[in-house]
């Protein structure tokens, strides 16, 4: 009973094993004819027939008696397209009798230019007792290929001489078809009919397996990237006008186009959906500024962090020229402090400090958290955000450039932060606007949808 039991197992182990193939071809010779099968053999040999002496299973089998041992003496061969298939097996049983070494058994394949040997018996003698189940699980080339064939050849030149087959079996996976359902899109906000602030958040929800990007387009402006990414997206704030959430580019890339890291200026690559900027040496920025930039009023966000291990901060720099012209918004997690400093002509000075514990919800920076840190520069007006609090203004006029960087800094020690979630956005006018956001997946599906809002 328990060897029962045990047979009973295993048989379903193997049918589970073989349930995810889908059927492609299947032979049991049970028709009594070799209908759709190509059969040759030479002068004075014999072909390929249907038998009943010796089937493996039901009534009937292909049997070949060629009487001859030139090579080969009989082919059975079968074309069978493989179209729209992966991973393609290929099983058959053989039952040869008294195959001596004058004698041969091959089973070919044919990819569409190469015929390829999967089973000789070459000058061994074989002789089985019963039939002997084969299966071969064939190369790429075998996928998806219209060309594909399979061939028995049997040379045996004795009466009593016999190449036997039984249920020839050709499986594989269904390659899936075209995706043509177009992703999910939901505007959570601005709500359509709306009445708000200038600066509306821009959230929504994307529900496709493989997106490929998120864009805007406000009044029938610019279309701007936001996002490449499946879920909720709600970094963003209206009019945006820059995004970046590092979800196109390849793992170790420097962010370029978009982003152009000096070469002197540490190093930058994006890691884990993250962009790093990293340098050995103190004092030394790591930094990397947005490509073709040009704005002079804005406001905008980007999550940072600072691992453990590291020093300095996290540092946006509004109103960048160069690093000797330039504001900072930095977020120092040495010191838990938020900071707005300028410089010119390549001299430092500070605009505002405080400790993020001071915040009205405090604030406590630690290493390896994330931390949303904002500003906005208005005419002479520079203000600093941490996780959406406002916490310093300061007012200065010295500076007019029109860039934007980010940094990494510290002037003791080498110095290392990730960046995430960019949005840079300007005010939008009171009145009517138009938002369309639009999403398309990696098989080309698009989708969107409107909102109708306006500004108080």
């Amino acid at each position: 009973m328990n060897k029962l039991l045990i047979f009973i197992f295993i048989f379903v182990l193997f049918l589970a094993a073989d349930s995810s193939a889908s059927a492609i071809f299947y032979d049991g010779f049970e028709s009594g004819n070799l209908n759709g099968w190509a059969t040759t053999n030479l002068p004075s040999s014999f072909p390929w027939t249907v038998s009943s002496t010796n089937p493996y299973r039901g009534t009937k089998h292909a049997q070949s008696q060629p009487r001859f041992t030139t090579e080969p003496a009989s082919v059975l061969e079968r074309a069978i397209s493989t179209s729209g298939y992966s991973t393609v097996t290929f099983k058959y049983r053989r039952r040869l009798v008294g195959l001596d070494s004058p004698d041969e058994f091959k089973v070919k394949w044919f990819d569409g230019a190469t015929w390829t040997v999967l089973e000789q018996t070459g000058i061994s003698s074989v002789n089985n007792g019963n039939y002997v189940s084969k299966s071969f699980t064939l190369p790429a080339s075998a996928n998806n290929n219209s060309n594909f064939k399979v061939r028995f050849e049997c040379t045996a030149g004795a009466s009593n001489e016999y190449c036997r087959l039984d249920e020839v079996n050709i499986s594989g996976n269904i390659i899936p078809g075209p995706d043509l359902t177009p992703p999910s899109l939901i505007v959570n906000s601005p709500v359509n009919g709306s009445a708000g602030s200038s600066t509306p958040n821009l959230n929504v929800t994307v529900i496709d397996y493989s997106v490929d990007a998120v864009w805007i387009s406000v009044d029938g402006g610019q279309n701007i990237t936001y996002a490449h990414r499946n879920g909720t997206i709600d970094f963003g704030y209206l009019n945006l006008i820059f995004a970046d959430d590092f979800g196109n580019y390849a793992t170790g890339s420097d962010g370029s186009p978009t982003w152009t890291n000096p070469s002197w200026f540490g190093k930058a690559t994006v890691e884990n959906g993250a962009y790093k900027l990293y340098n050995e040496t103190a004092l030394d920025d790591a930094l990397s500024y947005i490509t073709n930039f040009n704005a002079y009023n804005y406001g905008g966000s980007v999550k940072v962090k600072v691992p453990a291990g590291y020093y300095g901060g996290a540092y946006l720099t509004p109103r960048f020229g160069d690093v000797n012209y330039k504001y900072e918004i930095a977020l120092d997690y040495d010191w838990s402090s938020i900071n707005i400093n300028k410089v010119v002509g390549g001299v430092w000075s500070s605009l505002g400090a405080l400790w993020t514990g001071d915040l009205p919800v405090p604030v406590y920076v630690a290493k390896d958290q994330w931390h949303s840190l904002g500003f906005k520069v208005q005419d002479t007006t520079i203000s600093a955000y941490v996780d959406g609090q406002l916490a310093l203004s300061a007012v200065d006029s010295d500076l007019n450039n029109t860039g934007f960087a980010m940094i990494a800094f510290d002037d003791t020690n080498q110095h290392l932060a990730y960046f995430d979630d960019v949005e840079i956005h300007q005010g939008l006018s009171q009145g009517q606007h138009t938002l369309i956001v639009y999403v398309n997946d990696t098989s080309g599906n698009l989708n969107y949808t409107s909102v109708n809002f306006f500004v108080n």
